[in-house]
């Protein structure tokens, strides 16, 4: 026996050196890009968004960001090949990491948290390990809140605002929108006021109410989401405007500043370029009613319009389908200084048309 020691203790080396071999020999390595998310206490408001590059915000107005960290990974075949096959299919489930409560009201804007506990966690969960340092293997955040804020509406009616007998009555008067508690920081001094504008309404219908969403309305470069959604302006018009028609109004049309070598022209659906025949309302104090002569009307060739154009030997039958449709377009109109403020009375009137390329040769 005492012969076979010094065998058995030169053996133990060797037998170790083969179990590592052999467990090395079944393990591998996979590199991921984990999501890792910070999320809001349920119910707290509050709002986590990430300070580092490539952070990902789940919504616009979601209570949490997630950024893909990058992660090398060690583990057995069977637990690499699983990992491996669900990155292959959905994307994985994020790191989740709950910021605390009460760092909204500490006064300290910027915070960070390290991630290699949760990382090894995850991994754990799934029978690997981390094998390198994390990148990054720390996180910056800034935690917020949203917080109610009242706005009043304040309508202009621009150009004819000589037109009305009194202010536009505006239901309701003030709306409440949602910001951030730090951008209402930035926006104490800021006038408290969402600020419409009924000129266009005014100059496209002789309506005496408008209903207005609110819905993408900016205020002060923010988009904010309002409650109520949509509000309501009443305006009291003269009664001493004058209702006149114009009739034979040409049309023109307004191309792009930067046209295609190709030379193209319009087809209009009736064949020949419509003369245009409105309704007015022509403020009192005018030396003349405005003629055909103090107005422009026109409308505006989209770039898109020359991409979807076919060359004019195509007939509406051997066009292809996208080209054979008839584009409707808006027609605008510019009155001359001395009648700047007349405006039409109804719905702007519509044209129907299609761009075509005319061949040089």
């Amino acid at each position: 026996m005492k012969r076979q020691i010094p065998l058995i203790a030169a053996t133990i080396p060797l037998t170790l050196l083969i179990w590592v071999y052999a467990d090395l020999s079944t393990h591998e390595r996979i590199e991921i890009r984990l999501p890792v998310q910070l999320t809001a206490p349920p119910g707290s408001g509050l709002i986590v968004r990430i300070q580092e590059p490539g952070a990902l915000p789940s919504t616009p107005d979601g209570p949490h960001d997630r950024l893909l960290v990058n992660v090398t990974l060690s583990g057995s075949k069977a637990a690499v090949s699983e990992l491996r096959r669900v990155t292959r299919g959905d994307p994985l489930e994020p790191v989740e990491i709950l910021v605390a409560e009460g760092l909204a009201e500490d006064g300290q804007l910027l915070h960070s948290v390290d991630i290699r506990e949760y990382v090894n966690n995850w991994a754990q969960l799934r029978s690997l390990h981390v094998v390198d340092e994390l990148s990054p293997g720390t996180i910056r955040y800034v935690v917020d809140r949203y917080v109610t804020i009242e706005l009043e509406i304040a309508v202009s009616a621009g150009i004819f605002r000589e037109e009305l007998r009194s202010e536009p009555r505006v239901e309701p008067s003030r709306v409440r929108a949602r910001v951030l508690a730090s951008q209402r920081e930035q926006l104490a001094a800021v006038d408290p006021r969402l600020r419409i504008s009924i000129e266009h309404m005014l100059a496209s219908t002789a309506s005496d109410e408008f209903e207005i969403p609110l819905t993408g309305m900016r205020w002060q470069g923010l988009e904010l989401s309002y409650t109520p959604e949509r509000i309501t302006v009443t305006v009291e018009r003269r009664h001493d405007y004058t209702r006149h028609r114009i009739t034979a109004i040409p049309l023109n049309e307004l191309w792009p500043a930067y046209r295609p070598d190709s030379p193209y022209r319009i087809e209009w659906e009736d064949g020949e370029p419509p003369l245009l025949h409105v309704e007015v309302l022509v403020p009192p104090g005018k030396p003349r009613m405005p003629t055909n002569q103090d107005v422009t009307a026109y409308i505006r060739i989209e770039w898109d319009d020359l991409e979807a154009a076919v060359p004019a030997e195509e007939t509406a039958e051997t066009a292809p389908a996208g080209a054979r449709a008839r584009i409707s377009r808006e027609v605008m109109f510019v009155f001359d200084e001395a009648f700047k403020d007349v405006h039409i009375s109804g719905p702007l009137p519509t044209v129907r048309f299609r761009v075509v390329r005319v061949n040089p040769s």
